[in-house]
């Protein structure tokens, strides 16, 4: 009977350490504060680019990105725009932690991420480029891109 009741202290002591300990580690990583460099970041592998030109005066543009991600872990990073001449040039990464505790499967996700072109406000009518990680598509504005103050009654 002594021997179990010094088992029995032995056991509870040793659940007690276990549950501070594992509320010690919760805490800890809860502060963790995460950047940039906690994270390894890729390029993006895209599959496909669509464009949506919204019916709005100004038009305003979407492009509708489907790609995938290396597993489930990954999650959409920055997304980076630049205008050279008539070409949108959108860089795309992913980006996942780096020590993560979380289990991750290791089969291809796929994503859809949906980008409001920047700078579209004030182009003229024309031809114009997407290129999203080096797949590209053309779109159109029929007219100028943007509202004159002149009076055309006057």
């Amino acid at each position: 009977m002594e021997n179990d009741n010094k088992n029995m202290k032995i056991f509870f002591y040793v659940i007690i350490a276990l549950v501070v300990g594992l509320g010690a580690f919760i805490l800890l990583k809860k502060d963790k504060v995460i950047t940039d460099e906690d994270y390894i970041t890729s390029e993006a592998v895209v599959k496909d680019i669509d464009i949506r030109m919204k019916e709005s005066f100004p038009v305003q543009v979407d492009v509708v990105v489907k790609g995938e991600f290396p597993d489930s872990c990954y999650e959409v990073g920055d997304i980076s725009q630049q205008i050279i001449e008539k070409t949108f040039r959108v860089n795309l990464e992913v980006r996942k932690l780096k020590d993560s505790d979380v289990m991750c499967t290791q089969s291809i996700e796929e994503f859809e991420k949906v980008i409001p072109l920047q700078n579209v406000v004030g182009l003229s009518a024309g031809e114009y480029i997407v290129n999203v990680n080096g797949l590209e598509k053309r779109f159109r504005f029929d007219v100028d891109n943007y509202i004159t103050n002149v009076d055309p009654l006057k």
